[in-house]
């Protein structure tokens, strides 16, 4: 490999091949393309053992990232980058595999376990070409190895998109074994060379797909025209239903390439929205008749004929749980409900009441709960003087309310020990427990 400085006035050695094969192959290089998201240029070099070299200083200085030394290691004529991912179809090894390996894993030589995306027969791959943002073309041909015919034939062009993970096509051209000689061998579909940037024929991308004909004959189609499509797709006619057999799924793949279940229907008659996996799913309950929320494996409730019913899910009363929220339950909500502060609580106990939590010792907390509205007790006045009464030693806490009988006045405890003050509701202390 030889790179210039000063366009093209003199020229350098920066990268030669070490190696021969049997065929008196001295080596060379398949590819020599930039990483458009890294831009780290990369060169892949062939024999005597696939070997990838990479160059962060615009070619000046090259360094060996590793051999290719097992058939699931990247071993490519030309790769294809996505934002995540790089994929490639196998080019060394005839069989037809497409695979593709995180960027991190890339780089750092982890080439063991990469994703088979498919699988495609006899094929072998060769160059590709970036169409639209994320959307790639890759040539490939059928390639046998064996002492007859050791030549491509048969070209093919396939689409390849979402990170890596789907391929699509294939657009072939086939020509039949017996003509697999002379001019007929070695025919691949030609790819553009110049950047998917500078589209040419107003958005046009065009290639040359070989023929068969003699002698080598090639057809110029376009393989884009733009972002729109070629022409308006009408759907017209009846449409039956789709079915799905118990226990299948929809699913669908992330940008990142992650697989995520959106719909699935298991045995019991159940259909289910979003992922059962991760818990977070929305089923509806044929037996039941409602509709029932999962988050993090729990049920959180439940949408029924008689309305909406929460499990153990308080109602934030803000676009996140940093608000006020309302909760329900039996019983006392101090030293029990953890709420912030302004929250309320309805007690649909015995006896039933409105609980606000207007203080305690911090925003989230347990403590703080005054009752707005309930039913309060109508106790003498030795109950509140007592710290033996059951009113001053059972369940007593800051903000309980009590009657006072023949006064009528409402009193609120200023503590939970059984020797706290009792005061009216201008604060005033009036019994203080002994």
């Amino acid at each position: 490999m030889k790179r210039s400085a000063d366009d093209g006035l003199t020229w350098t050695n920066v990268l030669s091949s070490p190696g021969t094969d049997p065929r008196n192959d001295p080596g060379h290089i398949h590819s020599v393309v930039q990483d458009p998201v890294t831009g780290t240029i990369i060169a892949f070099m062939d024999r005597p053992n696939p070997e990838i070299y990479i160059s962060d200083d615009s070619g000046a200085a090259w360094t060996l990232l590793k051999s290719s030394t097992k058939t699931q290691h990247p071993n490519w004529v030309a790769p294809m980058f996505f934002d995540e991912w790089i994929a490639w179809g196998n080019d060394n090894d005839a069989d037809g595999r497409i695979y593709r390996l995180r960027r991190e894993d890339f780089y750092a030589g982890r080439w063991d376990s990469p994703e088979v995306v498919a699988k495609l027969g006899n094929s072998r791959f060769y160059g590709t070409h970036p169409i639209l943002p994320g959307v790639w073309l890759m040539a490939g041909a059928v390639e046998p190895i064996n002492p007859t015919y050791h030549h491509a034939y048969s070209p093919r062009l396939y689409v390849v998109d979402m990170e890596g993970a789907r391929v699509s096509g294939a657009l072939a051209v086939s020509i039949p074994l017996p003509n697999l000689t002379g001019l007929n061998t070695g025919t691949r579909v030609e790819l553009p060379g110049y950047p998917a940037v500078l589209p040419d024929l107003g958005g046009h991308t065009w290639i040359n797909v070989p023929t068969g004909d003699l002698p080598r004959e090639f057809s110029m189609v376009p393989a884009t025209v733009g972002l729109d499509p070629v022409m308006p797709r009408v759907q017209t006619g009846a449409v039956g239903s789709f079915l799905l057999p118990a226990g299948a799924s929809i699913r669908f793949v992330n940008p990142s390439g992650g697989v995520r279940t959106a719909l699935s229907g298991p045995s019991g008659g159940e259909v289910f929205l979003g992922d059962p996996i991760t818990g977070n799913y929305v089923a509806t309950h044929p037996n039941s008749a409602g509709v029932r929320f999962h988050v993090g494996g729990q049920i959180k409730g439940d949408f029924k004929a008689e309305g909406l019913l929460l499990r153990n899910s308080p109602i934030h009363l803000n676009t996140n749980a940093a608000g006020p929220a309302i909760q329900a339950g039996q019983g006392n909500p101090n030293g029990v409900v953890t709420a912030r502060q302004g929250s309320l609580y309805l007690d649909y106990g015995t006896p039933r009441a409105l609980w606000q939590r207007t203080g305690g010792a911090t925003a989230l907390g347990n403590d703080g709960w005054t009752m707005l509205i309930g039913q309060a007790q109508v106790l003498a006045a030795g109950a509140f003087t007592s710290a033996a009464s059951a009113l001053n030693t059972e369940g007593k806490f800051h903000g309980k309310q009590a009657v006072e009988s023949g006064t009528h006045r409402l009193l609120i405890a200023h503590g939970a020990a059984p020797t706290d003050p009792w005061g009216d509701a201008s604060g005033a202390v009036v019994y203080t427990p002994a």
